[in-house]
């Protein structure tokens, strides 16, 4: 435990001192949209700029035992005096748990893949964060497909 926190203390450090961070992808939880071994930039977000996150977004965030995630945004529930976030991977079929303002590290914008770079506000990136937040269905099928592949990468 003590290892993910100070992991995450490095990330917010970096995070302020550049602005932004890249993180290299784990699992298939954003599969195919992100996938193993993906480079993943992401921008630092302030607590004002937390407004502009749209449903759709993938952000970054420091889950309640330590862990950094990158899950996309489904929707913002106003709670009391504060906002809760709703993320989910595109391949999970649950919701991760609530998170709230602080819980926020950044934003994606964009995505290396060898040497090609994807923009998370490109045309593509647009049709299927709609189709996510949409169509939640579709972490089905989207879900076997990540099995078939990380059981091709385990070969």
């Amino acid at each position: 435990m003590l290892h993910e926190e100070k992991r995450i203390e490095v990330c917010k450090r970096f995070l302020e001192l550049h602005g932004w961070i890249d993180i290299r992808s784990r699992g298939y939880s954003m599969f195919p949209y992100i996938r193993e071994g993906d480079s993943c930039r992401f921008l630092a977000l302030e607590k004002a700029d937390r407004s502009a996150c749209r449903p759709g977004d993938v952000l970054l965030f420091a889950t309640g035992d330590g862990r950094l995630i990158g899950h996309r945004l489904h929707r913002v529930e106003r709670a009391e005096h504060a906002y809760r976030y709703r993320l989910k991977g595109d391949t999970n079929l649950q919701y991760d748990e609530p998170i709230e303002d602080g819980q926020i590290l950044g934003k994606l914008v964009w995505i290396r893949r060898g040497r090609r770079i994807r923009k998370a506000s490109g045309f593509f990136a647009f049709v299927w964060s709609w189709s996510m937040v949409r169509f939640p269905i579709l972490s089905w099928p989207l879900r076997k497909a990540a099995l078939l592949a990380s059981r091709k990468s385990a070969v």
